[in-house]
């Protein structure tokens, strides 16, 4: 490709005479952020207040709220701006009409409302699914505190709802800035529109797209940067109104960090499914349709628990000569076994008595 790259374009003299081309961009940016945030601004008032009609308990109220929804959300960005932009004036009266076909700012305000009402419908979606991803619990709470449905959606529900969607609400930021490029059509010299007049004038494209990409992305990564900021926030303090529960996962199932803490400060406690495999070796497998008792791996040792006082004398098995394994079994022709003998039979699974202190009972 014969293509003439120069970079220097950036400092050379604009056609208005005035400004450069860097400079030039520059202003085109300032006019994408400002659109953006008045556009953002009007979505989220509305989404707000459409989004909290969607989860009333007024029947009315939400196939109104529905209704608008899916008006702005089925209709293209595009069209809605000309039809905002060409078409109201003229069903205006006369008078009206012309006074918003002669107004100063009339890309800048039409580019605004028809952004954010087009952008208000997705976060009212949003925000319907965050209160809707609440505990229903919440809601009965604040009834029985005594508070309105007001005061619910204020200070218990909105709050909630809000700092769990945060991250499609800065998505949706994101789109808001990205679609301030469709308002070149109706007049407005955002950045990409001053970005297509560089390039008709100095014929330089690709320097002119890569300096607008470049912006963009900053400005995007500069939003994107304080979503993270808040989320790191979100994991070191946790939400309000809901603990926080690191999990990790282990062969498939998880185990938070309360059920750990719980377990090394109350050994006894029951176990959970789990913390039944959460570390391997600490606590032994058992059959998945029981959770109500457990008990920790048995120790085996070599301790006989203590016999009945008319037993006899013990044997040290290290002082005296060992016992012939040949012993005499017929000399015991009681039916029953001795207290001793039955003090030797213990729990297998807590003690395992070796043959000669087994002997030493009988």
């Amino acid at each position: 490709m014969n293509y003439h790259w120069n970079w220097n374009i950036f400092w050379e003299q604009s056609p208005d005479g005035a400004n450069s081309y860097l400079e030039l961009l520059l202003s085109g940016l300032l006019w994408t952020v400002a659109t953006a945030l008045c556009a953002w601004l009007v979505a989220l008032v509305l989404g707000t207040c459409v989004g909290v009609a969607r989860t009333t308990r007024w029947p009315a109220v939400r196939r109104l709220a529905s209704g608008y929804v899916e008006l702005f959300r089925n209709v293209p960005l595009l069209v809605q701006l000309f039809l905002w932009y060409f078409v109201l004036p003229e069903l205006l009266p006369q008078s009206l009409g012309l006074w918003l076909k002669q107004l100063h700012y009339a890309s800048f305000v039409t580019a605004v409302v028809g952004l954010g009402l087009f952008m208000s419908a997705r976060v009212a979606e949003q925000i319907r699914a965050g209160i809707e991803s609440i505990p229903p619990g919440q809601r009965a709470a604040a009834t029985a505190l005594g508070l309105t449905g007001f005061e619910t959606y204020r200070h218990v529900l909105l709050p909630l709802a809000f700092r769990i969607i945060l991250p499609p609400l800065t998505s949706e930021l994101l789109n808001t800035v990205k679609n301030t490029s469709t308002a070149l059509t109706i007049g407005l010299l955002e950045l990409t529109a001053q970005a297509r007049s560089m390039q008709e004038f100095s014929f330089q494209v690709f320097e002119a797209f890569t300096a607008a990409t470049v912006l963009y992305l900053a400005v995007n990564l500069c939003v994107g940067g304080d979503e993270l900021l808040v989320r790191a926030s979100d994991r070191e303090v946790g939400q309000p109104g809901q603990h926080r529960r690191a999990t990790h996962h282990t062969r498939g199932r998880t185990t938070t960090d309360a059920d750990r803490r719980t377990r090394q400060s109350d050994p006894t406690s029951p176990l959970t499914p789990a913390m039944l495999h959460s570390s391997a070796g600490e606590f032994r497998r058992v059959p998945l349709g029981n959770f109500t008792e457990r008990r920790r791996r048995p120790e085996i040792t070599n301790a006989i628990p203590p016999t009945s006082t008319n037993a006899g004398p013990k044997m040290n098995p290290n002082s005296g000569p060992r016992t012939s394994p040949n012993v005499n079994m017929n000399a015991h022709t009681s039916t029953s076994p001795s207290p001793s003998v039955m003090t030797t039979l213990v729990d297998r699974r807590t003690a395992r008595p070796s043959c000669h202190q087994a002997r030493s009972c009988i």
